[in-house]
């Protein structure tokens, strides 16, 4: 919704098939409660912005300055290596034109959009990640009992 969100223009977020999936599967863990992903201290508070950013710094996965907003830029540059358009991607992005052109192009590029976020699923699952690789096992674990304890991703309202 516009107040949510920093141009208070409302800004609609399309789905990949694995986010769905995701959301579903944290559904039989948290769908009796307010947020999809609630802070790890109280149900009926959302998890905190910066939590991830915080597990992320905890945890040495080899990218030292890795941080969860980042990915958009990386999300951004790899689409536009691979034929996205510019206008998709800065849309994608929540990102408005400025001067009079903001007043005046009012596309949504929706089917444009779904399809490029289905092309970052779908190439995010193909590729090799730690958690993949059988000799970083260790490090995963620990990480994973880090975010089972410590966080989960952005609140998101049922």
């Amino acid at each position: 919704p516009a107040e949510r969100y920093k141009t208070r223009i409302p800004h609609k977020v399309f789905l990949s098939k694995q986010a769905r999936d995701i959301l579903e599967k944290q559904k039989a863990v948290t769908g009796h409660l307010e947020y999809v992903f609630p802070s790890a201290f109280r149900d009926n508070v959302p998890l905190g912005d910066a939590t991830l950013n915080h597990l992320f710094k905890r945890l040495d996965f080899g990218v030292p300055e890795f941080s969860p907003h980042g990915t958009r830029g990386t999300a951004a540059s790899i689409l536009g290596e691979n034929g996205e358009r510019g206008d998709v991607i800065e849309k994608l992005l929540g990102h408005v034109k400025l001067g009079t052109a903001r007043h005046y192009q009012h596309q949504e590029l929706i089917e444009e959009r779904k399809k490029a976020l289905q092309w970052w699923a779908d190439f995010v699952d193909a590729s090799p990640s730690l958690l993949k690789r059988p000799e970083a096992n260790a490090q995963a674990n620990d990480g994973r009992k880090m975010v089972e304890a410590a966080t989960r991703p952005a609140a998101v309202k049922m």
